[in-house]
């Protein structure tokens, strides 16, 4: 692990330097921009860096497929879970075609895929400048890191359920 990030480190930082030595104090924040319009290279490295981002967005949004797919609310339709009411099984795509129940799950599955992708899309239209949201996000996780996580972490380190209590009557 330690080599690892000892690696990935030395690569960021020579490429880091050897960027700015090649560019000086007027290098753009985004190293492509840097490069010339009319070289094949740079073209070829634009349209890779294109490549490279569509193969790794589906890395970033499938975690939140999962979530939303494993939820009570999509499976079966309802905020609360009725144990009555649930399906004895998880919705599976491998099942008959010809059942009506199927082509819902089909219809469901294209939908919140869909949605959760198109709001993606309105997001980064409605802020195009990444670097005024992630000054944003920053501000937002720095505080709830520093100053709601240590008091939720408190809260339910020395809370009084019986565990609590058992260990404090150990300690005397």
């Amino acid at each position: 692990m330690i080599i690892i990030v000892g690696l990935t480190l030395g690569v960021a930082s020579t490429l880091g330097y050897v960027g700015y030595y090649a560019f000086g104090n007027g290098s753009k924040s985004i190293i492509l921009y840097n490069l010339p319009n009319e070289d094949g290279w740079s073209t070829a490295a634009k349209i890779l860096y294109i490549i490279t981002m569509m193969g790794s967005f589906p890395l970033v949004a499938h975690p939140i497929f999962h979530l939303l797919e494993n939820s009570d609310f999509y499976k079966y339709g309802t905020f609360y879970r009725d144990e009555a009411s649930t399906p004895s099984d998880d919705i599976s795509f491998n099942s008959n075609f010809n059942s009506p129940e199927s082509y819902i799950d089909w219809v469901k599955f294209f939908l919140v895929r869909t949605g959760v992708i198109s709001i993606i899309y309105f997001i980064s239209i409605l802020i195009p400048n990444i670097s005024i949201l992630l000054t944003f996000l920053g501000a937002l996780l720095g505080t709830i890191i520093n100053v709601w996580i240590p008091v939720l972490f408190y809260n339910r380190a020395y809370n009084n359920n019986r565990k609590n209590l058992a260990l404090k009557k150990m300690d005397l």
